[in-house]
């Protein structure tokens, strides 16, 4: 107890010292109008800073030849630039966008000495996580008369958000009406070669997902059949995809959940429930045993570039991949193979029959105010109005018909994706390690591995997690709708 008041007598100092610590910014009487209407608000040729990582998702390397994410001489980068140029108009201000990599890492000297360092900064949302601990940022509460959140569509559903609220607050938001940036950064659709399904005389997978029929089983069959082999060597094997990506999505398709609320009102670490243990057992198998001989294996990690490259490539029929290679600048898997296809997860007997899901680890385009920004409400108003939907993109509709003619063959592929994207579960990896979730495939026994690891990923659940939770009850009244 001694130790926790410290800790706390520690935080408190701290944060004292950074409110005094602040140097004298210029000081700007603004008139501020309502966040629906800026068309009253003269910034008076403010210069406003947005420090923008030009890392935009877990799939490839930073790319600094690009707009706000998006690649120069394309009709999104058209459109966030004539955006940027219109509030700037409006507003009379000047957007200075500043790219670079490892902003997360940049920021964080600067503002706990309580310098300035930017008014906005963009870069990955598990980091921002560990900043808020810190209390490096401004709070949405503090400026909700800009900054909507519980507009989901526009600021992100809670998964996309997750790691970002803290105590008892949110402290940062994701574009999500902009196209890419947020659909390029969850996992893990199974891609699958037409041709090569079709040539082997096998049902379009698409199918069993049409009809509530794509279990685990299925999958293996489908797996087992898709796999060619001439003369004992093997031409393309039925599926690739790292064992912790296998790993991860099994788990959670059966219905299990980092988090689990009690009969007694109270939360826990929910993974080893029958649910979870079960999917264990499947993935396991499916690894180990019924599929070992038609999975493609690389020791891949975390190697997604990999996984997308055998599949382009042919030497798998199908994979789990990471949607940075479906849908954006770097989609290897639509930009290189002719006809493919897109599944969500099969799903485990104890959900309801078309159970689909998606997982979320980082969005690399997470937006927070740090505390010495030179006006935190200014900061938020002009996140408002820059990330209203773009021009040609103006709703769900436009994006998805977007995606279908640009990277997808087929409407189902398109109408897959969004129910995986829409349904997405936030892995907490970044507060556990990943291999403490999934490291399972290693033994024989779920419930071996349960009772080996079961007190530290509570000890870790209740340091890590339980503040999220208290942040997301306090805003919203319960933990994504349970009451």
């Amino acid at each position: 107890m001694k130790r926790f008041l410290i800790l706390i007598f520690s935080l408190v100092m701290f944060a004292a010292a950074v409110s005094c610590s602040q140097p004298t910014n210029e000081s700007f009487d603004l008139d501020f109008v309502s966040m629906l209407d800026t068309s009253g608000t003269d910034l008076e040729g403010m210069k406003v800073k947005y420090l923008f990582d030009t890392t935009i998702n877990w799939a490839t390397a930073a790319a600094p030849d690009t707009y706000l994410g998006y690649s120069f001489d394309t009709t999104l980068a058209d459109a966030a630039m004539k955006r940027v140029s219109d509030i700037e108009n409006e507003m009379n201000f000047k957007l200075d966008i500043e790219n670079r990599t490892g902003v997360f890492e940049y920021v964080k000297a600067p503002i706990m000495s309580g310098v300035y360092v930017a008014d906005i900064a963009s870069s990955i949302s598990d980091m921002w996580g560990d900043y808020c601990q810190l209390g490096l940022f401004v709070g949405m509460s503090k400026v909700s008369d800009y900054i909507d959140v519980n507009d989901t569509e526009k600021w992100g559903q809670l998964a996309f958000n997750e790691s970002m609220f803290y105590k008892d607050d949110l402290y940062g938001v994701v574009p999500a009406l902009w196209p890419e940036l947020t659909h390029i950064n969850f996992g893990y659709p199974i891609v699958f070669n037409g041709n090569i399904l079709a040539s082997r005389g096998l049902t379009d997978p698409r199918e069993y997902v049409e009809n509530k029929q794509w279990t685990w089983d299925k999958f293996e069959e489908t797996v087992a059949a898709a796999h060619v082999e001439e003369g004992g060597t093997v031409k393309h094997y039925g599926f690739i995809g790292a064992e912790r990506m296998i790993a991860e999505m099994y788990i959670f398709s059966n219905g299990s959940n980092i988090i689990s609320k009690q009969d007694d009102g109270s939360y826990a670490f929910g993974l080893y429930d029958y649910r979870g243990q079960a999917a264990m057992e499947a993935c396991n198998r499916f690894i180990n045993d019924t599929c070992k001989n038609y999975i493609a294996k690389h020791g891949l990690g975390y190697n997604h570039d990999k996984i997308a490259q055998c599949f382009a490539s042919e030497e798998a029929v199908m994979a789990a991949v990471y949607t940075g290679y479906i849908y954006g600048r770097d989609a290897i898997v639509s930009q290189e193979v002719y006809d493919f296809g897109i599944l969500s997860w099969p799903h485990g007997p104890d959900v309801e029959p078309g159970f689909t899901f998606g997982v979320v680890e980082n969005i690399y385009t997470a937006m927070v105010i740090p505390v010495t920004a030179k006006s935190p409400e200014t900061s938020a108003m002009i996140m408002n109005s820059l990330y209203e939907p773009l021009e040609g993109y103006e709703d769900r509709q436009a994006v998805q018909e977007y995606m279908t003619h640009n990277y997808f063959f087929d409407e189902r592929d398109a109408s897959v994706f969004f129910a995986m994207y829409d349904n997405c579960i936030y892995n907490y990896y970044h507060w556990f390690g990943a291999g403490e979730l999934v490291n399972y495939i290693g033994f024989n026994s779920a419930t071996e591995y349960a009772q080996q690891h079961g007190e530290a990923l509570e000890t870790s659940f209740g340091n890590n997690v339980v503040p999220i939770i208290e942040a997301m009850v306090s805003m919203h009244g319960t933990y994504k709708g349970h009451d």
